[in-house]
């Protein structure tokens, strides 16, 4: 535990530790002093955790009991725990320990999940006993089921390659040079870039590969360390996925808990073919830090072929049916999407040759004319589709379409807008509402046939009431 708790707390400060990499790098004495500093707190945290943090596994509930000078005891009924997360750092097996995240039906996104670190293997399969009323675990039932979806190594290398996180990591990147490099570094780095540049195009291009390999390579360690061996497995109401290099990490998602699936495309990804799936989840799994996804969503199928995605789909969750979308409503128009960055692509392209220069206008233009090009393939791409116990809609974020799929009982709110002058042509918006976490995730289709709205509004409203019923 104080190993683990201490790696904890250096990540926990790794912009400071950063920062004073950066700033001493040219005084070894400072930079050494920093870091002995950085890691005598860390492990005298850590110490003072496991000192005063204890927990008991009674017959009705599991108490904690942490802190010296301000006590605390949490009281935990089994009933009450949603999901155990059992994750294994390469450097438990031996000892046989895990650490264990409980997550309760009061959890906040995370903020008020229960850890405890570095606990034996029996303590894990002892508390989901409980919670289970004596029953088997769906975790280890899981270790007996015939794995339904896995990455491969190959699968890994083909993500990353398509992974728009390229893109951010570089702004990281640049974003810490800009304000953690020491003057002496930064200046060294720009009499490089200016060796490079008077070297002609051919050492710029060289330049523009190998930092396209370095981040490439960046990324791939990332994703190597997130979803080597990911694995997904189905039991009776669960499913459960393990995934991770040196940590071992094992989630299991309750199906009650899935609002909605989310297939999501690059256009990258899309003339190969491939795609990304996720699940929206109610209350408890939001936090982005600790499962690696954007707020309230989960990877479970990180990549997949557009040929398999569905039937993969229909073995993972029989019970929502589901199937490929076939469009059965009108296209909007392109002209509503595109009206107002043609607009802007005449004012600013015109104003940025004006004033400026004409290479500046011909960036301007070519920038616009991107958006331009996005809101096309919007109004092309935009679509709704409505079966017996769902609603699926294709939508565009960015350069990525994304489809979802939601059943009519997961979703909370349905909502109608227009404006006078799109009511005086029949067009406007349609918004549904479903749980991700603890707020609403808007999913929106954009100048919609007004009759299209109505009919979809209501379609979802009945099959809300009748699933209820049912």
């Amino acid at each position: 535990m104080l190993l683990q708790r201490t790696v904890h707390n250096l990540r926990a400060w790794i912009v400071l530790l950063v920062l004073v990499v950066f700033k001493n790098i040219s005084n070894p004495k400072l930079l050494v002093l920093g870091l002995l500093i950085f890691l005598l707190l860390a492990v005298a945290q850590a110490y003072y955790h496991w000192l005063s943090y204890r927990f008991v596994l009674n017959e009705k509930h599991l108490l904690m009991h942490y802190g010296f000078i301000f006590k605390h005891q949490i009281d935990i009924p089994y009933e009450r725990i949603q999901a155990v997360h059992r994750e294994v750092w390469f450097l438990f097996k031996p000892f046989k320990v895990a650490k264990l995240t409980i997550e309760t039906a009061g959890s906040r996104g995370g903020k008020d999940d229960v850890v405890l670190e570095a606990v034996p293997e029996f303590i894990y399969r002892e508390l989901e006993k409980k919670r289970n009323h004596g029953a088997e675990l769906p975790a280890a039932k899981a270790s007996v089921q015939t794995t339904l979806y896995q990455v491969s190594v190959n699968d890994l290398f083909v993500f990353t390659f398509t992974d728009l996180n390229l893109v951010s990591v570089l702004l990281a990147m640049l974003g810490i040079y800009s304000e953690a490099g020491s003057l002496a570094f930064q200046k060294w780095v720009e009499t490089r870039l200016n060796e490079i540049v008077a070297g002609g195009i051919l050492m710029i291009a060289l330049l523009i590969l190998l930092i396209l390999f370095i981040l490439f390579i960046v990324v791939l360690t990332r994703n190597f360390l997130r979803y080597f061996r990911f694995f997904v497995w189905r039991t009776d109401d669960h499913l459960i996925i393990e995934r991770g290099l040196f940590t071992r990490r094992r989630v299991s998602i309750p199906i009650q808990r899935i609002q909605a699936l989310q297939l999501r495309q690059s256009l990258l990804r899309r003339l190969l073919g491939l795609q990304t799936v996720e699940v929206i989840l109610a209350a408890g799994q939001g936090d982005n830090k600790k499962e690696d996804v954007n707020d309230n969503t989960f990877y479970l199928l990180p990549i997949i072929r557009d040929k398999e995605v569905w039937q993969m789909l229909q073995k993972l969750l029989p019970e929502w049916q589901p199937t490929a979308l076939v469009p059965n409503s009108k296209k909007s128009h392109w002209f509503l999407f595109a009206r107002f960055r043609l607009l802007a692509l005449l004012i600013l392209g015109a104003a940025a040759i004006y004033f400026f220069n004409l290479v500046w206008g011909i960036i301007v233009i070519g920038l616009l004319a991107l958006f331009v090009a996005i809101s096309f393939w919007t109004a092309d791409i935009q679509t709704a589709a409505l079966d017996k116990n769902s609603l699926h809609t294709v939508t565009v974020a960015g350069i990525s379409r994304i489809e979802t799929l939601c059943p009519f009982n997961k979703i909370q709110s349905v909502k109608l807008k227009t404006t006078y002058y799109l009511e005086r042509h029949q067009w406007g918006h349609f918004e549904h509402f479903v749980k991700a976490g603890r707020i609403r995730r808007r999913i929106k289709l954009r100048y919609l046939d007004l009759a299209e709205c109505t009919r979809l509004k209501q379609r979802v409203l009945a099959g809300r009431t009748t699933l209820k019923n049912d």
